[in-house]
């Protein structure tokens, strides 16, 4: 999925997306932030997003399922956290179960 997609996916199922904020490079950042991603190089896009007009949630968008993946394992996600194909998502944790009803609408979770 690419970001494009995601936004016209939520829209289509009635989640009316606000983009709050958008980074395409977001690579080098994300290994900054996650100490666990120190010295590896990570391609990923960022978005913050908002629905509902009051539930907001980042997004991270991977070239890959794998890669994906691999970031999960590696940050150590948990209930605040979504995984689908390779789209990751992180939410506050009471928004969580609202949220992957809303993934799973738009895209398989694992």
């Amino acid at each position: 999925m690419i970001w494009d997609e995601l936004i016209d996916h939520l829209r289509d199922s009635g989640h009316e997306p606000e983009e709050l904020d958008f980074m395409e490079s977001y690579g080098p950042f994300v290994s900054r932030i996650f100490p666990q991603l120190a010295g590896r190089h990570i391609r990923c896009v960022f978005g913050r997003l908002r629905i509902e007009g009051t539930i907001s949630f980042d997004v991270y968008l991977f070239p890959s399922g794998g890669e994906a993946e691999e970031f999960c394992l590696l940050v150590g996600t948990g209930a605040a956290w979504i995984h689908a194909g390779n789209l990751v998502c992180h939410m506050k944790p009471a928004d969580s179960e609202y949220l992957i009803h809303v993934v799973r609408e738009i895209a398989p979770i694992r």
